[in-house]
């Protein structure tokens, strides 16, 4: 499914991506481009991605997170 037929059909509600390995965010920087109003969250298990998603990248929106893609993503005490 293309990334226009999910905007089609979501239209009139904010989507929340997950990119379980997110290496170093070059996925999740595309997505905020592309579709500024979603909701992203990376999850790395990589310290050194971590640290230069969080020092080096140039400024954005989602979150990255030092942590394995099978745990949950707990956004202010909700489970998802």
């Amino acid at each position: 499914q293309s990334i226009t037929s999910i905007n089609a059909n979501a239209a009139d509600s904010k989507l929340r991506v997950f990119d379980a390995g997110c290496g170093l965010g070059a996925g999740l920087m595309w997505f905020e481009q592309h579709e500024p109003s979603w909701d992203l969250v990376g999850h790395t298990i990589s310290e050194e991605q971590h640290k230069w998603i969080v020092e080096d990248l140039p400024t954005h929106t989602f979150e990255a997170r030092l942590r394995s893609y099978d745990e949950p993503l707990e956004d202010n005490g909700n489970n998802d």
